[in-house]
């Protein structure tokens, strides 16, 4: 069986979708041959940093074809249409959409939706096969590891790849307004415009190229998070997590937060000093969150095999 990940990453879309599809790239390996299709350099760089073939897209039928793949995970995070999915199943490649609500949702083989769609009629159109809710996100193991006491309270702040809203520096001037003792890791992500943050806090430290996320997890009494893929690892290493949202996905990070129990501060851009700093401190001592029942990584490869 030979599989194919159709997927992009750069610092105006993210990093997010590749960083899944590799985890689950690299469960598969040994169950059949993986070859990734992509545009961009920036994620063709990733791609081949973890010893996997990727083809950089001409023409993607071509491509597809040429490669003698047998199926094509795609995790896009552009809405996919009918047209695309029939051109690729055309070639006699079965389709696997992942995390997309386009419409191609009606003639994909399989469609995986991990996260909770305000529309439920989406379910209606789909006429493969369907596998839905939070047990199909994908999730590194590592973020299962155990959890890490640290002498110091200690806070993570991540707003994802490239932070096009600039909410880590306004977090931050937030954030000094307390007077608690702390450490507060800050990550940022290859597509941040700021890469030289100076502050004069020394609570505050500053993390570049980071490779160890779920360590960092780990170890922090809590996360400010954007919503998007990182949320399913803060919940999978039990962080007590304040989320907050850009404007194309707030109502799915709502849904998301009310049912894994977590602290929703609505949209970056509505984000106060007072309400933040209120729930960073009675979340600093909230260590209940423990919903890992949620992610696992086997039954996505199930339906992958089943296709």
């Amino acid at each position: 069986m030979k599989i194919g990940f159709r997927v992009d990453a750069n610092h105006d879309i993210g990093f997010g979708h590749i960083k899944r599809c590799l985890v689950l790239a690299n469960q598969i390996r040994g169950i059949g041959d993986v070859v990734f299709f992509s545009k961009y350099k920036e994620a063709i760089d990733i791609i081949e940093s973890e010893q996997f073939k990727v083809i950089e897209i001409t023409d993607e039928l071509v491509n597809f074809k040429n490669s003698k793949i047998d199926k094509l995970f795609i995790d896009l995070k552009w809405k996919i249409d009918e047209s695309y999915i029939n051109s690729i199943k055309d070639l006699g490649i079965k389709t696997i959409l992942y995390d997309n609500d386009g419409l191609g949702i009606k003639v994909a083989d399989v469609v995986i939706l991990p996260i909770v769609y305000e529309n439920k009629e989406l379910f209606n159109l789909v006429e493969g096969e369907l596998f839905y809710g939070f047990e199909y996100a994908i999730i590194d193991k590592k973020f299962f590891g155990e959890r890490q006491k640290v002498k110091k309270k200690t806070i993570l702040i991540t707003m994802g790849g490239s932070d096009i809203n600039d909410m880590t520096g306004k977090i931050v001037d937030m954030l000094k307004l307390l007077k608690e003792d702390f450490i507060c890791n800050i990550v940022i992500g290859p597509g941040f415009k700021n890469q030289n943050f100076i502050i004069d806090d020394e609570r505050f430290v500053v993390m570049k190229n980071v490779n160890n996320m779920a360590e960092l997890m780990l170890k922090s009494d809590l996360g400010i998070i954007l919503y998007g893929v990182t949320a399913y690892e803060a919940v999978a290493a039990r962080l007590p997590t304040i989320m907050i949202s850009d404007s194309h996905n707030l109502i799915e990070m709502k849904k998301f937060c009310k049912v894994m129990g977590i602290t929703d501060l609505g949209l970056s851009i509505d984000l106060d000093h007072k309400k933040l700093n209120k729930n960073v401190l009675q979340l600093f001592n909230n260590k209940n969150l423990n919903l890992t029942k949620y992610l696992n990584n086997n039954k996505i490869i199930k339906a992958i095999n089943g296709v």
